[in-house]
């Protein structure tokens, strides 16, 4: 049996959480939905202090700076949110706390590994909020 390329680098080529974060808001943007992706760090400055791209001011802790989901999709009032993890990749400790925050609050954070995951939570939203 002859493999192809295609066949081989979805069968066996781990992608990288950045990889896989880039294919979804490419397909996300041919979707028509409006794409926000977050990279959590920060920047050194000149007198060696650390500032954070973003907050997160929440109940469980007063101020996080990690945890926020890697993308966000919003089209009209529809809104997804997206945590990308690599195959066999964990949720680190503050992950976990932005996702309870957010089940607490009837907000659902989709924890993925592959764009075919996200194919499937786009056409169940689409089929909602038709």
């Amino acid at each position: 049996m002859k493999i192809t390329a295609a066949v081989f680098q979805k069968k066996y080529v781990k992608k990288s959480e950045h990889t896989i974060q880039n294919d979804i808001c490419n397909y996300a943007i041919m979707k028509n939905y409006v794409v926000i992706r977050f990279n959590s760090g920060a920047i050194m400055t000149e007198t060696k202090r650390f500032i954070a791209f973003y907050w997160i001011k929440n109940l469980l802790r007063k101020y996080q700076n990690s945890g926020f989901p890697d993308v966000v999709l919003f089209k009209g009032q529809q809104y997804i949110l997206i945590e990308v993890k690599k195959k066999g990749g964990k949720l680190s400790d503050s992950q976990k706390r932005f996702i309870e925050l957010c089940n607490s609050k009837n907000v659902t954070v989709h924890v993925v590994d592959s764009l075919d995951e996200v194919i499937g939570i786009i056409d169940t939203y689409n089929d909602i909020f038709a």
